[in-house]
């Protein structure tokens, strides 16, 4: 069976609804009265109905595990170049979960932090003393790192991620698989 990804998207929310219902089911049912009747007589009684939910779990299980390793295998065969690099879909996937927003935070507070250090100093200068001897000189400071570039660098992360947004989208609706 051939569908997009977008579609095996949604059997996977889909699935997952039905995963939990079921197992909701069995846990509900792991116990019962030995004297009541049994309420799923007609279905051929309630142990029945919980082996079959079981293996209903299990095939729901395969099937979404079988859906997420084809989106991959697309997904990694699948080249996307943003912002003139170029990687497979997937591994933008993961820097995506995995990198962006930490990058993004680090990045940003590089920034933050060496020019909040200079405006405070800038509004409030401070002495400095290298020993007794000496008379204390004014505090002058210099950044170890160009940390402008830092505040562009995030807003590069910021774009990235929006572009990719936007070709995720595209390619969801695009990119077949075979399950």
């Amino acid at each position: 069976m051939t569908m997009t990804i977008t579609e095996a998207l949604a059997e996977i929310k889909l699935l997952g609804n039905k995963l939990e219902k079921k197992r909701e089911f069995v846990l509900q049912n792991t116990m019962k009265v030995k004297q009541a009747p049994d309420p799923m007589a007609n279905a051929g009684g309630i142990k029945q109905v919980i082996q079959n939910e079981l293996q209903s779990i299990d095939d729901l299980e395969r099937r979404l595990c079988i859906l997420r390793v084809a989106i991959m295998a697309v997904n990694v065969g699948s080249e996307v170049t943003i912002m003139g690099l170029t990687k497979p879909l997937y591994a933008w996937l993961v820097w995506r979960k995995e990198i962006a927003s930490n990058q993004k935070n680090f990045f940003k507070r590089i920034y933050d932090v060496t020019k909040n250090e200079m405006d405070s100093l800038a509004k409030a200068p401070r002495l400095y003393k290298t020993s007794d001897e000496m008379a204390p000189t004014l505090v002058e400071i210099e950044p170890n790192l160009d940390y402008m570039s830092f505040a562009n660098k995030a807003a590069t992360v910021g774009e990235i991620l929006d572009k990719l947004d936007g070709i995720l989208s595209l390619k969801n609706a695009t990119l077949l698989i075979d399950v």
